[in-house]
């Protein structure tokens, strides 16, 4: 830096987000004269247990073949449900910790879809929601209600605008071209 510059940095800063947000907070820890400031978005801490919540959501997606359309629908019954349960409504499940939402209990169950969730769909929903348990105990958490409704979104690590939709496209939802 001092040769490209022709003077050395008055401040150093480290920025991470996912793994390099785990690696912030190690380094905040470990190091912690070695930054001037260290901006830590969205830290993994555990790789594995995050493996493990993706592939019981992979596992879901196998089972219950969810596509954008059935999750619309999904979203909308969920909020038109519990959209109140903090005591405003506004479109956003704010306490979702506080609702006892059991999906195999919970959803409307019908055959056809029109209605309702189909038997495969709610045997999918339920581990997106629950969890992966095994031996009944809790090993991955599951996804929170409320997260279903589409968002905005940004084009390619930048702060353009990008057509909203989910955050469960590409992760529990596959995207158009069938991809999660």
């Amino acid at each position: 830096i001092e040769r490209y510059y022709g003077r050395s940095t008055d401040y150093s800063y480290f920025e991470g987000c996912s793994t390099g947000g785990g690696q912030g907070f190690r380094a905040a820890q470990r190091f912690p004269d070695d930054f001037d400031g260290i901006v830590a978005g969205a830290p993994v801490f555990n790789p594995a247990m995050l493996l493990l919540y993706v592939w019981n959501n992979q596992r879901a997606q196998e089972i219950m073949k969810l596509d954008s359309r059935r999750l619309a629908f999904l979203g909308n019954w969920l909020m038109s449900k519990y959209d109140g349960v903090d005591g405003v409504e506004d479109g956003v499940i704010g306490k979702p910790q506080v609702i006892d939402f059991d999906a195999d209990r919970d959803l409307p169950r019908d055959a056809s879809g029109k209605k309702g969730f189909t038997t495969a769909e709610i045997e999918g929903l339920a581990l997106v929601y629950s969890g992966l348990l095994v031996n009944e105990q809790l090993i991955a958490h599951g996804v929170p209600i409320g997260a279903e409704m589409a968002g905005q979104k940004y084009q390619d690590r930048s702060f353009i605008p990008a057509t909203a939709s989910s955050a469960w496209i590409e992760r529990i939802v596959p995207d158009q071209d069938g991809q999660i």
